[in-house]
């Protein structure tokens, strides 16, 4: 990891900290994230184990009716986020046609509502767990590196400690 990516670390770190305190510390995570790798819209989903499925505790720059539409999903469906808190490892699709052919049912049923082109997801982990996942999502094709994904699992970092304060 290079000292940019360090540096950009370092100051999510500082403005996370500062608002440690703040009760949506979840949409904080989720808001800087999108900053963080210029992504238009992002979104931190939660396992609920009971129902396995996949809730959403935050969303930032997707339509309000998106949003609403995605709040809950089957934990094994074909839908980004699911896969990687499912799998609990990265996903970086860097094309449009990509991720047509990776998700060709989520995009038969939202493509025409959402605006994303590429993506990268990091799974949130809570004692080598996967808990969720934090993703960000492009209106471009964008090949995301080593060190946009290292920036992303570091904010999923913060958001497992979110969740896990009293």
């Amino acid at each position: 990891m290079g000292a940019e990516v360090g540096a950009r670390i370092d100051r999510i770190a500082a403005d996370l900290l500062a608002a440690s305190r703040e009760p949506n510390l979840a949409e904080i995570v989720v808001a800087r994230a999108a900053d963080a790798l210029s992504g238009y819209g992002s979104c931190l989903g939660i396992v609920d184990e009971p129902t396995r499925t996949l809730r959403l505790r935050a969303t930032h720059g997707f339509a309000r009716e998106m949003a609403q539409a995605l709040r809950v999903a089957p934990l094994d469906s074909q839908q980004p986020a699911c896969v990687a808190a499912r799998t609990g490892r990265p996903l970086v699709v860097s094309t449009f046609a990509e991720y047509v052919a990776l998700f060709p049912d989520f995009y038969a049923k939202y493509g025409a509502t959402l605006r994303t082109r590429a993506l990268v997801y990091a799974p949130v982990l809570h004692e080598g767990r996967s808990i969720g996942s934090l993703g960000v999502s492009f209106d471009h094709d964008r090949v995301a590196n080593a060190d946009d994904v290292a920036v992303l699992e570091a904010l999923a970092r913060f958001a497992s400690r979110a969740l896990q304060r009293p």
